[in-house]
């Protein structure tokens, strides 16, 4: 599949990568789109990002919230976990985000949730920030803007 990397992210950012253009996590699904990496999502992550597109505070109309999941759908491969995880996690819904991983033998969990954030490493996956992973794709990426050529540069 990808040669850099296999992603799954949590419903936040993969709200946040479809609605604010300019942002990591829509940097994120980029490299998906151009095949830099591959992005993963399981079936209960899509179905909260659904839920979460329809809340009052996104504004969004009726066709705004049916286009968004056929568009993450076509960017991404859907898995369907076939492993329960059982954790010491506050939330129980983070466990659809480690079982995704685990289904998508992932090499990247990209979270903003501080309970993920604190695993640090689940299986054989990195728990990281959108800003991270970000950050890591544009110095392995061959098309470095201006910017990111001196800061690779150190000048």
């Amino acid at each position: 599949m990808s040669r850099r990397g296999r992603v799954v992210v949590d419903t936040i950012v993969l709200v946040s990568a479809v609605l604010f253009e300019g942002g990591n996590e829509a940097q994120i699904l980029k490299s998906a789109q151009k095949g830099d990496i591959g992005f993963f999502i399981s079936p209960a992550i899509l179905a909260e990002f659904e839920d979460v597109l329809s809340r009052p505070r996104f504004q969004l109309n009726r066709e705004e919230i049916s286009v968004a999941p056929k568009y993450v759908l076509a960017v991404t491969k859907l898995v369907v976990p076939m492993t329960s995880v059982k954790t010491g996690l506050r939330d129980a819904d983070d466990l659809k985000v480690l079982e995704c991983s685990l289904a998508s033998k992932a090499s990247h969990i990209v979270t903003g949730d501080q309970d993920l954030l604190t695993l640090g490493k689940f299986g054989k996956a990195t728990v990281v920030t959108a800003a991270t992973l970000a950050w890591q794709l544009r110095l392995i990426h061959p098309q470095l803007g201006p910017r990111e050529q001196k800061v690779r540069k150190g000048t």
